[in-house]
């Protein structure tokens, strides 16, 4: 089963694909904003599967995160080119959602063996966000036109999670963070981010970057941190350099 939107593209110049990039787009995407990464990527020799988390995943249970994973990584398996890397390319926190409910069926489902034998790369674009909670009530907002709208919005987001943790044992934003901190795939990993992104905490998200490094336990970690650029907006604004990270890195980490 794949997910609802699923969509995939192939490599362009008639050659054998580099490798199969799963693109996971951020809350509130459309296809349409999802395919210029996908058209990039095609362009330089891969070939994509791309889709977008819903509403009810992003902000539902773990429960259905893990089925919509589930999903993602049964789509991969099928669409991709058997023995040829895969690589994840992710999109704040409405991808790192998804990504986060597939580390354990990689690390323990025999059915995705094989996608994680193949693994060879992850990207983060604008995530992971640390969830603050403002920041957490600007993402569910981020969407909505009407300025009451929006309030109305952000002061329900705000009492479902204190009264949440209210009667809650664990931290959920503590324990995103640190499972995508240990993430155990180990394999090498980019962060693409900027110093005045409201939702993603460039802080909180620099210090994981270098958790990551000293732990030793990931391939290799690299970093493109911009001073002026907007979520999820770095390619539209730094589109050379953009470009020249990303394929850069995706090409080095899927030579077969």
């Amino acid at each position: 089963m794949r997910p609802a939107g699923w969509r995939t593209g192939q490599a362009r110049g008639g050659d054998a694909p580099r490798g199969f990039v799963v693109v996971l787009g951020w809350f509130g995407a459309q296809d349409k904003h999802l395919k210029k990464y996908s058209d990039l990527l095609e362009a330089a020799g891969f070939d994509t599967g791309r889709c977008i988390a819903p509403t009810s995943v992003v902000f539902g249970t773990r429960a259905s995160q893990h089925a919509y994973a589930l999903q993602v990584l049964s789509a991969t398996q099928a669409d991709s080119a058997p023995a040829r890397p895969v690589a994840f390319y992710l999109f704040s926190n409405g991808g790192a959602f998804v990504y986060r409910a597939m580390l354990p069926l990689l690390v323990s489902n025999p059915d995705f063996a094989d996608v994680r034998a193949r693994h060879k790369a992850t990207c983060f674009d604008s995530a992971p966000c640390y969830m603050h909670l403002d920041a957490g009530a600007r993402a569910l907002s981020e969407h909505v036109r009407s300025p009451v709208g929006k309030a109305l919005v952000r002061c329900l987001f705000s009492c479902v999670a204190v009264v949440s943790s209210g009667f809650g044992s664990t931290d959920p934003a503590a324990e995103y963070w640190r499972d995508l901190g240990d993430d155990p795939l180990q394999a090498p990993t980019l962060y693409l981010f900027s110093d005045d992104d409201p939702l993603c905490d460039p802080q909180k998200l620099a210090e994981l970057v270098a958790a990551r490094r000293q732990k030793g336990t990931c391939a290799e970690v690299r970093e493109v941190r911009w001073q002026v650029s907007e979520h999820v907006g770095h390619l539209r604004k730094h589109p050379e350099e953009y470009t020249a990270a990303l394929l850069g890195f995706m090409k080095s980490c899927t030579t077969v």
